[in-house]
């Protein structure tokens, strides 16, 4: 692989979904079968609704993790916004004591490898980036490899070999510099619960009460599946409830949108 050609590849796309095929026949040279690209910034300080993301992953696996609450709960997020180096699944202590099954209930770290080896993956590596913002702001993602293939320590380490590394990392900075920008959003507060919903929230909310799907809602609001998901879940979990239908009564007994 020559370094040159994989950058010029990088730098000569003038889209988002543009750079991200040129990163994922990059990684695909190594054995990768899927990959997301993740903001963590807005993970972390939950400053929007959803986090921006990007992926080739399948809707399925994407709207299963996003339906569970994973994104409260994978020790990936943490770890990632903390670390400056690549690590796998089995780095983070949860999912090491996860992959030995034991008798009952599964915790949350287990519940996610389950849903991982369900769709086909045996591990991944987990990319965090970082860049600083002329402004002074740190603008954080990872950038996660998804395999398919059972491989010990040695075997997953010449997966990502030093040239993968650096086109993560320059993938990143092309990301954050064509990536859409997020319009800054109204919040409308319900005098009786106190929850404050975005538009996009409240828009998610007003198609489910007029029965519409996840699906129908997606064409509708021009965005994925899995970003429907999403905003229906962070309604709920601000409204203090456990399921759409619920989050629905709510915000139409409380004004936050319109019968």
């Amino acid at each position: 692989m020559i370094i040159d050609e994989v950058l010029g590849g990088l730098e000569t796309a003038t889209s988002v979904s543009g750079v991200l095929s040129e990163m994922s026949k990059i990684s695909g040279n190594f054995d990768v079968a899927s990959m997301s690209y993740v903001d963590t910034s807005s993970v972390i300080s939950r400053s929007e609704s959803e986090p921006y993301f990007e992926t080739t992953v399948r809707d399925d696996f994407i709207s299963s993790y996003v339906e569970a609450g994973f994104l409260d709960v994978d020790p990936v997020i943490r770890r990632s916004w903390n670390s400056q180096s690549p690590f796998n699944w089995f780095d983070c202590p949860e999912f090491d004591v996860a992959k030995t099954r034991s008798p009952g209930r599964r915790n949350s770290a287990g519940q996610i490898l389950d849903l991982a080896n369900d769709h086909g993956f045996r591990n991944g590596i987990i990319v965090p980036v970082h860049r600083m913002e002329p402004s002074g702001a740190r603008s954080s993602a990872f950038i996660s490899l998804y395999f398919e293939k059972d491989m010990n320590f040695t075997q997953l380490n010449q997966r990502f070999p030093p040239e993968l590394w650096l086109s993560a990392l320059y993938f990143h900075q092309r990301m954050v510099d064509l990536r859409p920008e997020h319009p800054v959003e109204d919040l409308v507060r319900s005098e009786q619960t106190g929850a404050m919903l975005t538009d996009r929230e409240r828009e998610a909310l007003c198609w489910a009460s007029r029965g519409k799907t996840a699906s129908e809602t997606a064409d509708i609001m021009n965005v994925k599946p899995p970003t429907v998901a999403f905003f229906l879940k962070s309604a709920q979990n601000k409204l203090g409830v456990y399921n759409k239908t619920h989050a629905v009564a709510v915000a139409l007994s409380n004004g936050l949108i319109a019968p």
